[in-house]
């Protein structure tokens, strides 16, 4: 009885993440937005709603635990689901991209972010007990996470926090790191939120860098349009200065468009 209770609210929660997934995102998967991972990020919040009361409460029912613990056994079931839809769900969708990176060149980049993470990770987590000193230094690996996040994008975040995700849960779990010197409920508090900070940072930071890169690509497509056009089509910004000059332009007005960008327009006349 209370494994099906369990199951029943594993389910329902899994069902209400990936409605509002869907719903938030636009049925989009490719997390080239901040607004899906805004959508991912409420899923993984609300979903496991379900799960952790279903959970919690089978088990006190059952009278595995105090009813006092109530409470602290939600909040960890709760943050473990939503921990898990974070870090899995984009290595999920990311995995065939993953793949691709894995040749030269970009695979050498790849090697040495994975192998930079992988060394800090053990460090920190390790049985070297580096991080023990002070719990600030287990944000240490945020600049690999930000690179990763800048030149893989989602599946170099999703990949960097995975790695991040194991090698903290496998340390704290052994008694090394940052999160060890409280009692185990608060130690794995700490490690949740440690794990969750990573993989949202990762994952907007991610986002962010492919809506430029979009906006960009976009704007480069425009300008070869207007290109083609045979008027003569320049941009210019209220103070007049010319941001934009088509070969129109420079066939109409005799200036290249290396002489008049960033120089002011006065009517037809450009300043020097």
């Amino acid at each position: 009885m209370v494994c099906a209770r369990i199951a029943l609210g594993n389910t329902s929660g899994a069902l209400v993440g990936g409605y509002l997934f869907r719903r938030l995102t636009r049925q989009s998967l490719s997390f080239s937005r901040v607004r899906d991972v805004a959508g991912l990020i409420t899923a993984a919040l609300a979903g496991p709603i379900a799960a952790a009361s279903a959970g919690s409460a089978a088990l006190f029912l059952a009278r595995v635990q105090a009813w006092s613990s109530f409470w602290s056994a939600w909040r960890i079931w709760w943050l473990g689901d939503a921990m898990g839809i974070l870090i899995v769900t984009p290595l999920f969708l990311a995995g065939r991209e993953i793949s691709g990176f894995f040749k030269w060149p970009r695979g050498i980049e790849l090697l040495a972010v994975l192998i930079g993470l992988v060394g800090t990770c053990s460090a920190i987590f390790g049985p070297t007990a580096l991080a023990a000193r002070d719990d600030v230094l287990a944000f240490v690996v945020f600049p690999f996470v930000i690179w990763a996040a800048i030149r893989f994008r989602l599946a170099g975040a999703a990949l960097a926090t995975f790695l991040i995700a194991a090698i903290a849960v496998w340390g704290t779990a052994a008694g090394y790191g940052a999160f060890v010197k409280h009692n185990p409920l608060h130690n794995a508090v700490l490690l949740q939120v440690f794990i969750a900070v990573t993989s949202v940072t990762g994952l907007i930071l991610a986002a962010v860098v492919t809506e430029r890169v979009r906006t960009e690509e976009q704007m480069s497509e425009q300008a070869e349009l207007l290109d083609l056009a045979n008027d003569a089509i320049f941009v210019r910004t209220l103070d007049d200065e010319i941001t934009y000059w088509n070969h129109g332009a420079e066939r109409l007005y005799g200036w290249n468009r290396d002489e008049v960008l960033g120089k002011q327009s006065q009517g037809k006349a450009v300043v020097s």
